[in-house]
């Protein structure tokens, strides 16, 4: 059901995509030690939603992937967050602060895919 004059429904990665041609070289975002601008976000996002579509993370696996995202809060964590959407999969955000155990229950009530860095491996195992 469409509503008369309403703004078309566009899901956070399709309207990120859109502000990423518009204003490339404008900052994305921004944290302790980096800055990334669209450009650089939108790169990272997109190599990343074609690593997850290997995986089976995308619409054309057997089922949506669910994609637990366990990164500090950098730069690289909207790329990831926003890589999982343009996949087709969906995503739990993971806090390291969790701690192992709490860590490891969310990860095996049906997390199919994992994205850590190095730094948090020991976290998920």
């Amino acid at each position: 059901m469409e509503l008369e004059g309403a703004a078309p429904l566009w899901g956070v990665h399709e309207y990120f995509v859109k502000c990423a041609q518009q204003k490339p070289a404008a900052l994305a975002v921004v944290d302790n030690k980096r800055a990334w601008t669209y450009r650089q976000l939108h790169s990272f996002s997109t190599n990343l939603a074609h690593d997850l579509r290997k995986q089976k993370a995308g619409p054309h696996a057997t089922c949506v992937a669910v994609v637990g995202v366990l990164l500090d809060r950098d730069v690289s964590l909207p790329g990831a967050l926003l890589a999982v959407l343009m996949s087709g999969g969906c995503f739990v955000p993971l806090d390291p602060v969790y701690g192992q155990r709490r860590l490891q229950l969310m990860i095996s009530k049906g997390i199919n895919l994992l994205l850590t860095c190095k730094q948090h491996e020991q976290l998920a195992k």
